[in-house]
């Protein structure tokens, strides 16, 4: 599974925001002086949409699912959703059985924790690991992406003392979806072990 859809909805008639991501891996070498093959990842940024506010669950959930239907998200992409939006928001896509749903919750503070199937990290972590994987080119994206330049407004306008619902909806997705994918684990031992054998297999989950 090599793509990450990040789902981010509106808050106060603001609209959301959706992001997809691909993973990479590069291997290089062997380079003197001790002829080592190095491995490194990095994030494409490969789509942005924005979710209208008025938009319902259910045109939310078809949109979601005209997008993961063509190949190559099809069994391959991951969904997060931004949890911020609400239990009956994270319940009814799940009930869509659209492809393996994680839901993550942004939170004041400084500790990150596993409850109740949701898992809850620091928006401060959130925006300063993004901020770190933008500075090593570790996320990429070009700049011709339809939204982008809205994109990088929201982005210039991060800091770590926002509150999350302060956060453009473009960004917000972004977010989620770039910490998704350089630090997820299951910390549930039964998901972990399920995590890992739809991983082999390469296929999606729910």
């Amino acid at each position: 599974m090599n793509y990450c859809c990040a789902v981010t909805l509106g808050m106060s008639g603001r609209p959301g925001g959706l992001a997809i991501v691909e993973r990479h891996e590069e291997v290089e070498g062997p380079k003197a002086p001790d002829y080592r093959w190095t491995k490194t990842h990095y994030v494409s940024l490969r789509h942005l949409d924005r979710l209208g506010p008025s938009l319902t669950y259910p045109q939310i959930g078809d949109r979601l699912q005209d997008y993961l239907a063509y190949a190559p998200l099809r069994g391959a992409t991951r969904l997060v959703v931004d949890a911020f939006s609400g239990t009956p928001t994270v319940n009814y896509l799940r009930s869509r059985q659209l492809a393996w749903l994680t839901p993550i919750l942004p939170v004041a503070g400084d500790a990150s924790s596993n409850e109740d199937g949701i898992t809850r990290i620091p928006s401060k972590a959130l925006i300063s690991n993004f901020k770190v994987q933008l500075d090593t080119k570790a996320v990429r994206f070009s700049r011709t992406l339809e939204l982008t330049q809205e994109l990088l407004g929201q982005i210039e306008g991060l800091a770590f003392d926002m509150d999350w619902r302060e956060t453009g909806e473009l960004a917000r997705a972004v977010l989620l979806a770039v910490w998704f994918e350089q630090y997820y684990q299951p910390t549930d031992p039964a998901a972990a072990r399920e995590w890992a054998l739809r991983a082999m297999l390469g296929g999606g989950g729910y």
